[in-house]
Order: C-alpha cells, then structure tokens, then sequence
C-alpha cells in the first residue's frame, strides 16, 4: 500500500507539471537551474515582487561589482512567499548578498482573490518538497491548499501545457515582443505617459525634518514578525542582507511615505542590515516619468540608473569574489561595439566585397545581439575617403522570417527599416559604418541596404546589395 501511495503521489505530482500555466517566472527559474547545472555560482540573489523584476537588471550590477547576481522577483510576491523562494533557492546557492524589497503591499498577507492569484507562479516552478506544502498551508486558505501544490486540480479547462514542462530549462514563455528578460530581469522600453502629478518637480525632499509626522504608524504584529523573519531567513546561511524598496512614483510625491521608511528603516537599524530606499533617491538618479513603464514599474532606463547606483552600493559596502578573470563570467557580459570589433568581429563576419558605389565597398557585415537592440556593422575598404559618405543615407531593410513576423513592429509588412546618415569610425586601422536598430527578432531571412540621396529617396543610387540567412550573435547568456 505505501509503495502504491508513492506511485501515486509521483504520477500526481508529474501530471501537474502539464497543468501549469506559464508565466515571466518560470522562465526566471528555468535560468537559474541552467546556472546552477553549469556549476556557477550565484555572489547577490534579490528577492521580491514585480517591482524587483522591473528594476534591477544583473547585467548592470555584474559590470560594476565583476560577480554575479540573479533576480528571483515574480508579480505581486509578498513577504511570505518571499521567505519560501528564498529558502528553495538557498537548496541550491549560497550567495554572499541578499536583496530583499519591501514595500507597503509586500509586507501583507495575502487576503483576497487577485493577490493570492499572484503567489501560485511563486510555487508552480519549484519542484514539490515538504517545505513547499508547510509553506502552502501558511499562505492559502486550506480549501485552495490541494490545488496550489498540484495544479492538475487547480486548471478547470485542462489544457495540457506540453512545451512547458518545468523539468524543460530549454522552454522560453513569450511574455512580451519587446521585453528583454535576462536572469529574472524583465526589461521593457516604454515610457509613460506624462502626468501632471508626478513631475519630478513634486519629488518630496525627504531629507527635510518633519515628513514623517503624518501618515502609517506602526506595522502590526504579524508584519513586523514577517520581516524578521524573513530577514532571518535571508541571514541563515551566512549571508549580508541589503533590505531595499524600489522607486514607485505615488511615494516619491507624498509626504506621508516617510513614516513607512522611517519603520523599515528602524527595522534594519535594529537587525544590523543595510537600507536604501530609492524613493528618497529621485533627485539624486535624475528619475522622472520617463524612466517608468507605469507609476509602479520603471522601465529598462530607468532600471539602468538604479541598477547602476545598487552595484556601486555593493561593491562599497560588501567583500564579493572578483570574477572579472574567469572565462565564463567574462563570456556572460554584454558586448560593446568596440570590443566586438577589438575582438569577435572577425571571426563572426560575413566576406561580402561588393559596391555600393565605385568609390564605397562593403567588404564584409557583421551584427550583434544586445538583447531588443542590433547592432549591424558594415566593414569598408581601406581607401574610402569618408567626405564621400556625406552625399548619401544609407537604407537598411531586415526582413523576417514567417515564423517570426509577429515580432516586427509594424504587423502590415514583413521587415524593419531604418534609413540614416552614415559615418564612419576607426578601429585598429579599418573602417566601419555601424547602426543600432531596436528590434526582438533576432535572425533575418534576408538583409537589404542601399544609398540615396542625402536630401530624400529618389530612387536607389548605385547598388542595392542583399545577405540572405543573418542571425544576430550574442554574448551574453
């Protein structure tokens, strides 16, 4: 009977995987079991809800302190799921910093629909464990305790989820055409719209006396027994902790959200860990409503300028390896033009020689993934008076493939374009037009460029020249 109970057990539990519904995180966890079936190892996991996603981008943060982070955040993720993720990923890793955000929504329990809607993905992408069910039971109400540790009894239209199968680190969930997601990190370029009440001329001066007189309190019993808890948890394993509260705009224009700093911050004092809350740090990073996708979300920009400041942070405050020799960690940085062209682009070009015009030959073509930005590289012959250049535009047209014309960004044609003033730059004695073009496809079935006439298309000058078959490399994992 037992065996047959633990038959039964196992055949639930793999069923359920088929039961998924996929999400951002599940591509969050799919990439850190990659990271550590390759036998690296993660120096700073962050924790925490959307706001952690949107905000710090480990791409950023390894180029300052030369280690490596991952971003653990997942939508709407409150304090208690928090604590559990921590602890299943501590099973695995044993990061030196730990970066937990809180927020006002994020220290409660979770009590309604819609937030308890929110903290299944935290739980369907980690495998089944005692500490999973414990933590289950402490969060949802127990008629819902059955169908958060199984999901086949959770999804009430059973439509099976073959490709994503959590035990596939390989299957990528398409969240948006345009996001850039990398070790957690959800990066998106829109900016938005410009709202009266959150011009960065109303950013709070926090550092005034007496914003905090108004406004929370106190936190209640349970969610000061939370964050200590979970602090605890983030420090059991020998780890710095860095409590953080990423930048939302409803705060950094009221007044009253110094009081919630004040209690986080009193906290920390008392737990000997470290704080910076980016609310108070608006002015100083230069934040205004460009740098956010929503009021609560910033976008990639603005994800850049606090990424950048956390690094430094922690590279100041904390003794992390220094990576910045290891192979693999140096094959995991972002390229730059320049030492792409120092250093890949030969080996990665392709030998075209041909002519645009008499005096203008493309000698070979080069591009280059940096996640929704291509860079496309033109290499010219040795010879080339550059004043020529200045006579004509360059057209650049990159068609896709049927498979992937859901990612342009105009759905009535079959191509991306862009037509631009070539110049010229040096590199180690040669010679080369490059253009950066935001796009999410990353091959091309065909690529097209030609001149015209500087002061507007009149038909193409000289030769039109096409490459077939591009696929944009990448140096970053």
């Amino acid at each position: 009977m037992f065996i047959f109970i633990c038959l039964l057990f196992w055949l639930i539990n793999a069923i359920s995987a088929l039961f998924v519904e996929p999400k951002h995180f599940m591509n969050t966890i799919n990439d850190f079991n990659r990271i550590v079936d390759e036998n690296k190892e993660i120096d700073i996991a962050m924790y925490g809800s959307s706001h952690v996603y949107s905000s710090f981008d480990p791409r950023t943060i390894d180029s300052i302190v030369q280690a490596r982070s991952f971003n653990f955040g997942s939508a709407a993720q409150r304090i208690a799921v928090t604590k559990y993720v921590v602890g299943e990923s501590f099973k695995k890793i044993r990061p030196k910093v730990v970066v937990i955000d809180l927020y006002a929504s994020s220290i409660k329990s979770p009590n309604d629909d819609e937030s308890l809607s929110h903290q299944k993905q935290a739980y369907n992408f980690f495998a089944f464990s005692f500490d999973k069910l414990k933590s289950i039971i402490e969060v949802f109400p127990s008629k819902e305790v059955l169908e958060i540790a199984f999901p086949v009894f959770d999804r009430k239209d059973y439509r099976l989820n073959f490709d994503n199968i959590i035990f596939n680190k390989d299957y990528r969930y398409k969240t948006h055409e345009l996001m850039w997601e990398y070790r957690g990190f959800a990066g998106l370029p829109f900016k938005m719209k410009q709202d009266k009440k959150f011009d960065s001329n109303l950013f709070v001066d926090f550092s005034k006396k007496g914003q905090a007189e108004s406004g929370l309190t106190k936190f209640t019993k349970e969610e000061e027994r939370n964050i200590k808890d979970l602090i605890n948890k983030a420090k059991s394993q020998g780890a710095n902790v860095l409590i953080v509260t990423a930048p939302f705009l409803p705060a950094m224009v009221d007044p009253k959200y110094a009081a919630f700093h004040r209690l986080i911050d009193s906290i920390c004092i008392a737990n000997n860990v470290g704080y910076i809350d980016f609310n108070f740090l608006g002015r100083e990073l230069n934040l205004d409503f460009s740098d956010f996708r929503n009021a609560w979300h910033l976008n990639q920009f603005g994800a850049k300028k606090v990424s950048s400041y956390l690094g430094n942070y922690i590279k100041t405050n904390y003794d992390l390896p220094n990576r910045s020799k290891e192979k693999d960690w140096i094959s995991e940085q972002p390229v730059n033009t320049l030492q792409y062209l120092s250093q890949t682009y030969e080996d990665q070009s392709l030998q075209v020689d041909e002519k645009l015009i008499d005096s203008i030959n493309i000698v070979s073509f080069g591009c280059f993934d940096e996640g929704d930005m291509k860079t496309f590289i033109f290499k010219l012959n040795d010879d080339i008076e550059t004043q020529v250049l200045e006579k004509y535009k360059l057209g650049l047209y990159l068609y896709a493939y049927d498979d992937d014309k859901n990612l342009l960004s105009d759905k009535g044609r079959n191509f991306e374009s862009a037509n631009f003033s070539p110049t010229v730059i040096q590199v180690n004695g040669n010679r080369y037009i490059v253009k950066k073009i935001r796009t999410t496809l990353t091959r091309f079935s065909k690529i097209r460029f030609f001149l015209f006439d500087t002061s507007g298309y009149k038909g193409i000058i000289g030769n039109a020249i096409e490459i077939e078959n591009i696929l944009a490399h990448q140096k970053s994992n």
